[in-house]
Formats: structure tokens, sequence, C-alpha cells
């Protein structure tokens, strides 16, 4: 799991924490992957009875970090980006 998404499981409550508060925990491509993977760790494990998605300091989630997403996209630059 990346740091910029915390994980963790404890009696039958798994919690999802968006860690990157000084970019208004936006979801970056390694994020959404590791939150993809923390999910179906959730469905596969019976014991998980709810998840909780919450963000660390004062913003839950700005949506996608679009900047950061282009630069690792193959494509590179869009050109929309203009």
């Amino acid at each position: 799991m990346t740091s910029e998404l915390l994980f963790e499981k404890q009696g039958g409550i798994a919690t999802i924490t968006l860690n990157r508060p000084d970019s208004g925990n936006a979801f970056t491509t390694e994020m959404l992957e590791a939150w993809e993977k923390a999910l179906r760790e959730c469905i596969a494990d019976d014991a998980i009875r709810a998840v909780v998605l919450t963000g660390a300091g004062r913003i839950f989630c700005a949506g996608g970090d679009v900047k950061r997403m282009a630069r690792n996209s193959a494509g590179g630059q869009q050109p929309w980006d203009r």
C-alpha cells in the first residue's frame, strides 16, 4: 500500500484514509490502484462488515490530481492541457 493511501482492518471494520492533506487528498493513479487493492481485500475478507473512507486533514477529497495523472500517462500532455 502506498503511504498516500492508508489501509487498516480492526474488529470487522476496514478504514481507508486518503493521506495527501497538502494536496486536498486529491487522488493519484497510484492511490486509485491502492484503493482498488484495498477494496478487493475487503471483499475477500468475510470478517469485514464495514468500510470507512476518510481523508487526512481538513479536506476529504478534492477529486483527481489532474496534473500528476497527466504526467504519469503514457501519452504525456493531452491536447486539452494547453
